[in-house]
């Protein structure tokens, strides 16, 4: 029985200065400061901060650039008015039953 604690005592010796050797591994000051640069929120911050002003400072370029619109329309009258006069040597038109109209704008 003796015999029997002595290698369990044996036993839990070893896996604590197993334990124990593995918790004293040496966290130096230069890794501190990357995990801190890693996961410090306002570093995270400051990178977003940077990207919305470079996209700010793309649309503002693109805003000085002239703008260009063009639109169209089209229509089709089934009937249009008119007059049925009739005068000698002059001839009097009837409006068209369709209409197109396209405009741009630049500015």
């Amino acid at each position: 029985m003796k015999t029997y604690f002595f290698r369990l005592s044996l036993t839990y010796i070893i896996l604590l200065v197993g334990i124990i050797g593995s918790l004293t591994s040496q966290y130096t000051l230069e890794s501190a400061l990357s995990d801190v640069k890693k996961n410090a929120p306002i570093s995270n911050l400051v990178d977003l901060i940077d990207q919305e002003t470079s996209i700010s400072n793309n649309i503002l370029g693109h805003n000085l650039l002239p703008q260009v619109s063009l639109s169209g329309q089209a229509t089709y009258q089934s009937e249009t008015s008119g007059l049925n006069l009739d005068f000698p040597g002059i001839t009097i038109p009837r409006l068209s039953k369709d209409q197109y109209r396209i405009q741009a704008d630049i500015s």
